[in-house]
């Protein structure tokens, strides 16, 4: 994977929309956001970044009377970027998974326990499965305090689109639940060409509705590219998704059995050398510096190339009047691209190292999973094997008889 001036451009413009449309759903009553995971998220960093530049900006004008946003306090300026709540959306099923299971089954099942965080309901079947499996079968999943802080039905659904199956059949769980009061953020791969018509005929449909905000981006080049672009690493139990399918009758067509888990420092320079999980794991100091580079790209992206006009247009939206007051607050314009190019050279330099010194491509399935396994395995109260999908999608795979002994101990506590 090469990155250009051309993807930092694209990538950085998106953020700006994204920023933009949080802070106009913000007025609208959105103040809290839904991930599924890894697609959005470098997105999402870029239109923080935006957000805290023009925070800064906004700060700077409240020095001296008449200052353009005196009587603003923080909380007042904030977003659903301030708020996002990841769930592992991943509609993967393993390589030998039964009939009965299929993506639109899964994504019915996050939408439930969506719904289930939505409406405080942590009693609800599809919930207690989601902790359960990421509490005490696998235990490295990743818990969002996000979850105690929802409080309205309205919040924004942020997901990159390739095709669109996707994001139309989580939008239709959604519908089909009665959740109607959500806006979805759909960043759009190459352009739209991609997407089947079907798919974008629905898309269409939302957007004309005023429910769906199309943002069309050059190439989505950290797609599927795995955790070495966002540190997050997702994990799926197929095995465990059949027999709580079979086993538990409110699951029949609304079924998931996964987690996510954040993993972005390097366990070979872990000063505090406090979590002993780590210990005798695979050296990863090459995939976090490839996050932490990507990370520098997309900030210095945020910082160098947004215009006079986009400061304002975002400020605009807080206050009538702002954007024009704004200007002289903001740096003079300057050439971003020296910077920036002598990042990509360096991002695209590292690797090829990584490449030369692994004997593979650091974005190749098999290199997450030599990272992963043994943490999973490690962190699995049960024995799994893991195998991996194209897009990194790691499986703990397990044998039916564990996975019908997880369900009982499950249903043990009253639930069928």
């Amino acid at each position: 994977m090469i990155v250009t001036p051309e993807d930092i451009i694209s990538y950085t413009a998106a953020g700006i929309e994204i920023a933009i449309k949080c802070a106009e759903l913000r007025k609208q009553g959105y103040e809290m956001m839904v991930v599924p995971s890894r697609g959005a998220h470098p997105f999402i960093k870029s239109a923080r970044e935006f957000h805290c530049r023009c925070l800064s900006l906004m700060d700077r004008s409240r020095v001296g009377s008449g200052s353009i946003f005196a009587n603003y306090s923080r909380s007042n300026l904030q977003t659903a970027l301030r708020n996002p709540l990841y769930l592992p959306f991943t509609s993967d099923f393993g390589a030998n998974a039964e009939s009965g299971l299929s993506s639109k089954t899964i994504r019915n099942f996050w939408a439930n326990v969506t719904k289930s965080i939505v409406e405080n309901n942590y009693k609800s079947p599809s919930y207690k499965f989601f902790r359960y499996v990421r509490d005490d079968v696998v235990k490295i999943g990743h818990h969002s305090y996000a979850e105690d802080w929802f409080t309205s039905k309205k919040f924004i659904y942020i997901d990159t689109a390739i095709s669109g199956r996707a994001v139309v059949e989580i939008s239709d769980a959604f519908e089909n639940l009665g959740m109607t009061e959500i806006q979805y953020i759909f960043i759009i791969d190459e352009n739209g060409k991609k997407l089947t018509e079907n798919y974008k005929s629905k898309i269409s449909k939302l957007h004309q509705a005023g429910r769906a905000h199309l943002i069309y981006v050059d190439r989505l080049f950290t797609e599927d590219q795995g955790p070495a672009i966002s540190g997050i690493w997702s994990v799926v139990l197929p095995e465990l998704m059949e027999v709580a399918r079979e086993e538990i009758p409110s699951f029949q067509d609304a079924v998931g059995a996964g987690l996510y888990y954040w993993e972005v420092q390097s366990r070979a320079t872990d000063v505090f050398k406090a979590d002993s999980t780590k210990e005798g794991l695979p050296d990863n100091t090459l995939l976090t510096s490839a996050i932490s580079q990507i990370d520098v790209l997309l900030f210095t992206g945020t910082r160098l190339i947004p215009s006079r006009q986009d400061f304002a247009r975002y400020v605009e939206i807080f206050e009538d009047g702002a954007g024009d007051k704004i200007r002289k607050y903001y740096p003079e314009d300057k050439d971003p691209f020296n910077t920036i190019n002598v990042l990509i050279e360096g991002y695209n330099e590292h690797i090829g190292d990584a490449k030369n010194a692994l004997g593979r491509a650091l974005f190749h399935p098999d290199t997450t999973k030599e990272i992963a396994e043994d943490l999973i395995k490690r962190q699995s109260t049960v024995d799994v094997m893991v195998d991996i999908s194209s897009s990194h999608c790691l499986r703990a795979n397990m044998s039916k008889d564990q996975a019908f002994k997880i369900i009982k101990d499950f249903k043990a506590d009253g639930l069928q």
